[in-house]
Order: C-alpha cells, then structure tokens, then sequence
C-alpha cells in the first residue's frame, strides 16, 4: 500500500509475529534439551526411544487442546509429530554420543 501508516502498522504487528516466532523456537530447542535427558534416561534403563503410547497421549492431548482454543486439530498434529521426530533424532544423537 502507499499509505505509510498502514505500513507502518504492518510493519509493527509483523515484528510482533517476528518476536513470537523467536519465542518459539527458543521454547522448541528447550524441549529439545529435555529430550536430550530423556533419552539418555532411557538409555541407562534400558528403554526404546519410540514409545507409541507416549506418542499417541501427547497428540490426543494437544489435539484436544487446540481444539478447545478453535485451532485446528489436524494442523497441531502435523506440528507435534514433527516436534516429536526432533525429539527422537536428539534422543539418538545422545545415544550415539553415549556410545563412542
């Protein structure tokens, strides 16, 4: 648009998405520490790093929530299922570390 305060409020509310953004990958590589400790948990105990059940409570549970909150639930179980291949490529990267 030409008209400078429309983009400046444009602008403004992007630096907004910009900063949640920020705060969400910050948010994701914490849960990616504790997958960390999980999965080197698991190995001293002798424990899978795939747990379907765990897997399937986590999207139930988050699926529920986003619905609730009129998100879509297929979205947030793309979302969590992504996050949780993260979470097991970062299990197995302790596995492997464990190892040498």
């Amino acid at each position: 648009s030409d008209d400078p305060q429309l983009n400046s409020t444009l602008e403004e509310l992007r630096r907004e998405v910009d900063d949640i953004d920020d705060e969400l990958l910050k948010i994701i590589l914490e849960r990616m520490k504790y997958a960390e400790k999980i999965g080197a948990f698991k190995k001293e105990n002798g424990l899978t790093i795939f747990q379907p059940e765990r897997y399937n409570e986590i999207v139930t549970r988050m699926m529920g929530n986003a619905v609730s909150k009129n998100l879509s639930a297929e979205i947030i179980a793309r979302i969590w299922e992504l996050i949780h291949k993260e979470s097991i490529r970062h299990q197995r990267m302790v596995l492997k570390k464990e190892k040498k």
